[in-house]
């Protein structure tokens, strides 16, 4: 199996404009709803390109699936499952994603997560 490390170096961003991008993505995800499979936006149309596979709308265990554009079919090889959704707490996703190529099979899984989305103190990858 191969192994890859990289390091990355962040430059700082102000606290309250982080905060600020936080609190309205995690408002807007908290004021989507389910309709079934398909997603709507606060404003009633439907969020194009995603759809609830399994699960209860943000809920632990939910999976999320990325739609084909040709056939709005959803994408059998890469999906999205909230492992944690609280704003004081954690929100934590995984996301996992295989490309079955024949000759160079992989499959990538990454979990993402933060602590407090109504104060975030950590972001971790």
């Amino acid at each position: 199996m191969a192994r890859f490390q990289h390091t990355v170096t962040l430059v700082p961003v102000p606290r309250r404009w982080w905060e600020t991008c936080v609190a309205t993505l995690y408002d807007l995800a908290q004021d989507t709803a389910a309709d079934g499979t398909r997603l709507r936006l606060p404003d009633g149309r439907p969020l194009p390109g995603l759809l609830l596979a399994r699960g209860r709308h943000l809920r632990p265990g939910a999976q999320y699936r990325p739609v084909h554009d040709e056939d709005g079919e959803p994408d059998a090889d890469r999906c999205l499952t909230v492992l944690s959704w609280d704003r004081r707490r954690e929100t934590a996703l995984e996301v996992d994603t295989l490309d079955d190529d024949p000759v160079h099979p992989a499959r990538l899984v990454c979990a993402l997560g933060l602590t407090s989305a109504e104060r975030p103190r950590e972001a971790w990858l």
